[in-house]
């Protein structure tokens, strides 16, 4: 419900142009409007469209964003620590960066993606961070693993308000819930994945081509992603008024659906007003502690291989264990997103 909540928050920001205005209906909106059948017809296109292009682009950018974000537990049980002598709390040092990053572009994103069109930011935020987990591998101390994990997280800040813009700006409330949480589901499903790739490196590839398992997952990963973000240059749609693929009766019924959502085609963009409604909005200091509530817990989860291999199971087991835990975390979020479109 959270990423719901956000994602229709954000809808008054986008700006609509050479659209006309839809108090005044055009000729073809008429046509539409005046044939109901035909406008189920074309809704259910729309949506089926929707789902095979941007969705499953979302789920599978998610899915890069957690995989290459929570590796560093993965990386730690095939030599990271060792290899670049990481002493104290280094490493812990080296998990904070990535969140000083995240943090310092979070808000800032939420403007860049009202300006910019979603098929070029978004591509390119995923393709970045992928290069920059490949640039990882050739960290040779702390030092340069603490920058390029800044940079990491400065690179995937706007990716996460950036598809929850978009599929708010596409999907009615009562399509929403399940859509955030398949989305959503990408990034557990990516734990489950890093922990097999982890598991086949510390047996398969530690050790390579003198390369040492940690270097192996940071250059994998970072492919991923950089091949999840060159596809999305073509198949991700913008917004329902300029998106070159969807014209016609598909962008008119695009229109009516937001009209019918109450949703405001004027500009407004990021403002005093717009930071006003939101911190006076007591369900966003509801959701903030929830939030962090969840992230404490997710630290203990994420940190699982390292607990195990340091109470003596190999690094090949500690990763595997992850796959089954992440899978059913996946499982229940989309199960609660179905059910919070119902319910």
């Amino acid at each position: 419900m959270q990423h719901q909540e956000k994602a229709e928050t954000h809808i008054d920001s986008q700006k609509y142009e050479d659209v006309g205005s839809i108090d005044q209906p055009t000729p073809l909106q008429d046509a539409v409007l005046g044939d109901l059948a035909r406008e189920k017809e074309v809704e259910k296109k729309l949506v089926r469209l929707l789902d095979y292009r941007l969705l499953i682009w979302a789920f599978w950018g998610y899915f890069a964003n957690g995989l290459d974000r929570n590796n560093m537990p993965n990386a730690q049980t095939t030599g990271l620590s060792e290899d670049l002598n990481l002493v104290g709390n280094q490493y812990n040092w080296a998990i904070t960066m990535f969140f000083i990053g995240y943090i310092v572009l979070q808000i800032p994103a939420n403007y860049v993606i009202t300006k910019v069109r979603p098929s070029i930011m978004l591509p390119m935020v995923v393709f970045t961070w992928g290069a920059v987990v490949c640039f990882m591998a050739l960290v040779k101390d702390f030092r340069g693993l603490y920058g390029l994990r800044i940079c990491l997280g400065l690179a995937e800040a706007g990716f996460y308000p950036g598809i929850v813009f978009l599929l708010g700006s596409w999907y009615t409330g009562e399509e929403l819930g399940t859509r955030t949480a398949v989305f959503v589901a990408g990034s557990q499903v990516s734990g489950a994945f890093s922990g097999l790739i982890s598991g086949a490196i510390s047996t398969g590839l530690d050790g390579a081509h003198g390369m040492r398992g940690w270097k192996w997952l940071f250059i994998i990963e970072g492919l991923i992603a950089v091949v999840i973000g060159i596809a999305g240059f073509f198949v991700l749609p913008d917004f329902p008024h300029n998106t070159r693929f969807i014209k016609g009766e598909m962008r008119e019924v695009a229109m009516i659906r937001l009209e019918r959502q109450g949703r405001s085609g004027l500009v407004t963009g990021l403002n005093m007003q717009t930071f006003r409604n939101l911190f006076t909005t007591p369900f966003i200091y509801l959701f903030i502690g929830m939030f962090i509530c969840m992230q404490m817990g997710m630290g203990i989860l994420q940190n699982l291989p390292i607990i195990l291999k340091t109470s003596g199971y190999s690094a090949s087991f500690a990763n595997y264990m992850m796959v089954p835990i992440w899978c059913w975390v996946g499982i229940v979020i989309i199960v609660q997103g179905k059910l919070s479109d119902k319910f």
